[in-house]
């Protein structure tokens, strides 16, 4: 399902029909819950910017020992054995990984409102930096985000504030 706009948005009307167990009786519903949902920017492929920001990241994989510890995020998989919190996982019975920062912010890729001065649509600007954050995301890439009315920076959940930036961006929250 697609939305008009992008920000939050009511959910709509939802009907819940059943007929169990053998199809003699229909019974249904119709849902009216009091929530939103937060609707992101469609991505828009940027990739001229994708290739040239994806060098900086590539370095033979894993990373050298010269990181300190950051912070607990959610597993992803395709995290090594070795980033796995056994000690969250034995307490909560939670999968957490380690996220360590590297010194002095190597390898830290901005991306910034101001890499699309020649844009004049803003819908366009924040649907590339979506596809940005999307890709950084999924190359495992530290990336910092900045906005006219802010910056996100490599911290838990910054995929998921930052996309709610984009989202909200130009709105009153």
């Amino acid at each position: 399902m697609t939305a008009a706009r992008r920000g939050w948005l009511p959910l709509p009307a939802c009907v819940l029909e059943s007929d169990a167990p053998f199809g003699l009786v229909r019974a249904w519903a119709v849902l009216r819950l009091r929530a939103r949902v937060l609707v992101y920017p469609a991505p828009l492929p940027d990739t001229a910017r994708g290739r040239r920001d994806a060098e900086p990241g590539r370095g033979g994989g894993e990373r050298g020992g010269d990181e300190d510890f950051s912070h607990l995020d959610l597993y992803r998989i395709g995290d090594a054995p070795r980033q796995i919190a056994w000690k969250v996982l034995a307490r909560r019975d939670a999968l957490a990984s380690k996220r360590f920062s590297a010194e002095a912010g190597e390898g830290l890729l901005r991306l910034g409102w101001d890499d699309y001065g020649g844009e004049t649509d803003a819908e366009r600007r924040l649907s590339r930096l979506v596809w940005r954050v999307e890709q950084c995301e999924r190359r495992r890439l530290r990336y910092r985000l900045c906005l006219p009315d802010g910056e996100i920076g490599p911290q838990p959940r910054q995929r998921e504030l930052a996309l709610g930036a984009l989202a909200l961006f130009g709105s009153r929250k």
